[in-house]
């Protein structure tokens, strides 16, 4: 039997099966060990093997999706020190069924209230389930999608297509300056090809978005804004306000 069982964690080993491996070394040492039947010792085996590899992925979708030193969580999305949000949206929106429906979640309220935060609570969620996220500055991103567009026509089409089909794109502070028509056809560029790939986008924002416009010169090409305003609240509104 010694044998037998060495040969058999030299294998584990070998396919790199290393939580399996150590969870067998682990039976084998127990007194339990002879109790067990094939099926609950398969059972065994493989549930170490899944859980691990299940929280490696995790922690690979948390590292990709830049949320930083996560310390964001859902279960303080909750109404109270200051803070008042509708739980029952905050509820629906952590089922993650909006992802899989393929909705957006505009996320606002006034500065310092914990849109940040809530966006990357909610985010965390999104790799709990396993989908792709990432998180990003809105300014930055356009800034950097802009130079690229301007400099490298084919790497700017590459890198749109990139984060056109992330599951889920977090643009954190959304509009917080105004910006011209060029970087406003941008943003319609990218919404727009996230809605052909069917992905979600989370914007947090200081002003509804009624007053969108206002940020994108409106006043020049008010069918822009309007489509990227009737694209991003396709789906759920969370407002967090004052108490």
């Amino acid at each position: 039997m010694k044998n037998r069982n060495s040969e058999l964690m030299e294998m584990l080993e070998y396919l790199e099966l290393f939580a399996l491996e150590e969870r067998f070394k682990a039976i084998c040492d127990s007194p339990k060990f002879s109790s067990l039947d094939s099926v609950q010792l398969l059972q065994e085996l493989v549930s170490a093997e899944y859980d691990y590899r299940k929280e490696d992925r995790l922690d690979r979708l948390l590292r990709l999706s830049r949320l930083g030193k996560n310390t964001a969580l859902a279960s303080n999305l909750k109404s109270g020190n200051g803070r008042i949000y509708n739980e029952n949206v905050i509820r629906q929106i952590l089922t993650l069924g909006f992802v899989e429906k393929r909705l957006n979640l505009c996320i606002f309220g006034q500065s310092g209230i914990g849109k940040t935060y809530a966006a990357k609570a909610i985010g965390a969620e999104c790799c709990r389930g396993e989908y792709k996220t990432y998180f990003t500055d809105c300014t930055t991103l356009i800034d950097e999608l802009l130079i690229m567009k301007t400099s490298d026509p084919a790497k700017y089409n590459k890198k749109l297509k990139y984060f056109g089909k992330i599951q889920v794109l977090i643009l954190d502070d959304f509009l917080i300056t105004h910006i011209n028509e060029e970087r406003a056809s941008i943003l319609f560029q990218l919404i727009k090809l996230r809605e052909v790939f069917g992905t979600s986008t989370v914007v947090t924002c200081q002003y509804p978005a009624d007053d969108w416009g206002d940020f994108m010169g409106e006043q020049n090409e008010p069918a822009l804004s309007d489509a990227i305003r009737r694209r991003l609240t396709s789906g759920f509104i969370l407002n967090i306000e004052t108490a």
